[in-house]
C-alpha cells in the first residue's frame, strides 16, 4: 500500500514539473508567434505603401493667379520686418 501511495506521490510531483515546464515553453512559443505575426503583418503595410506612393500620377495645374502668390511669398533670405513694440507695457519678468 505505502509503494502505491509513494509511486502516485512521485508520479504527480514528475507531473507537477512536467507542467511548470511546459508552461514557460507555451508561452515562449506564443511570444514567438504573435511577433511573427507582427513582421508579417508590418511587411505587407509596407509593401503596399511602396506600391500606392508607385503610383504618382497627378494632373495637378495651377492658375496664374497661384502662381503669382507663390512667387510674391517672403523667403528666408529677405529682410525680417520689425514690429514695434508698445514701450507702455511693463516686463512681468523683472523685478
Amino acid at each position: 500500500m505505502k509503494k502505491i501511495l509513494n509511486s502516485n506521490i512521485k508520479t504527480k510531483k514528475a507531473l507537477t514539473v512536467f507542467i511548470r515546464s511546459i508552461n514557460v515553453t507555451v508561452f515562449i512559443v506564443f511570444v514567438l508567434i504573435c511577433l511573427i505575426i507582427a513582421v508579417l503583418m508590418l511587411s505587407k503595410t509596407i509593401l503596399v505603401a511602396d506600391t500606392l506612393a508607385g503610383d504618382n500620377d497627378s494632373n495637378i495645374s495651377f492658375d496664374q493667379t497661384t502662381i503669382n502668390h507663390i512667387s510674391n511669398l517672403r523667403t528666408s533670405s529677405d529682410s525680417v520686418i520689425s514690429l514695434p513694440l508698445s514701450s507702455s507695457r511693463n516686463n512681468p519678468f523683472v523685478e
